[in-house]
């Protein structure tokens, strides 16, 4: 289960991203200039990808961590199906995750699929998951070691461009996000919100965040 470039078992991905074909926001420093990056954020471009078995791989967006990390969002189908990948985060690839449309059995959950990334027992935990194409915003919400509660916004990518979506022959439009809290945090959770602000699921990794794993590893929740 160790991470591996293009070959992990689980994936990785607040604010909202607006239609791909154009890029999308961050949390907190406007909007992604695609040439910036040297990442394409066109939705349905074609990219390169030696994992996939034809070579190729169908760009779903962009996103900006709140550290101002850039990255893309794509996909190309395996033998479970089109299988997520996320390009440009520190340490390589974060692949395999599954669109909730395409995961058997499908699922209609606001937020689903919880994994986690621990590069080392005292490195920071990356959060990721898959939300429903109503969800806008994801909230992170978990408590420090003196027990002061605390949260801060998730990267929100909204997969809803429909020639990406069918390129990649995922069936609905999703989101799926990405984020991280301290090393020490416990309670950690993440919170689902509409564009109103109003909450629509919660996705618990406080199981996971208890675990200590000496290498970097994707493990999917069950909450």
């Amino acid at each position: 289960m160790r991470l591996r470039l293009y070959s992990a078992i689980g994936l990785a991905l607040l604010f909202s991203c607006g239609p791909l074909a154009a890029g999308c926001d961050s949390d907190e420093h406007g909007p992604v200039e695609p040439r910036a990056t040297g990442l394409r954020c066109e939705g349905g471009a074609v990219r390169e990808s030696p994992a996939a078995p034809s070579g190729q791989a169908i760009v779903l967006g962009c996103g900006r961590t709140r550290a101002g990390t850039r990255f893309q969002l794509y996909s190309f189908r395996d033998a479970g199906g089109p299988c997520l990948n996320i390009v440009g985060l520190p340490g390589g690839t974060r692949a395999c995750g599954r669109a909730p449309s395409e995961r058997v059995p499908a699922t209609t959950k606001a937020i689903g699929g919880g994994v986690i990334v621990r590069k080392s027992p005292h490195a920071r935990l990356e959060l990721y998951g898959e939300t429903a194409s109503n969800v806008r915003r994801v909230l992170l919400r978990y408590r420090l070691s003196h027990g002061r509660p605390d949260h801060r916004p998730a990267t929100l990518v909204r997969v809803i461009d429909r020639t990406a979506l069918d390129k990649a022959r995922i069936s609905e439009p999703f989101g799926y996000f990405v984020g991280a809290v301290p090393p020490r945090a416990a309670g950690v959770s993440a919170l689902a919100l509409d564009g109103a602000g109003e909450p629509l699921g919660r996705l618990g990794f406080d199981r996971l965040a208890g675990g200590t794993h000496p290498n970097t590893v994707f493990i999917a929740s069950k909450d």
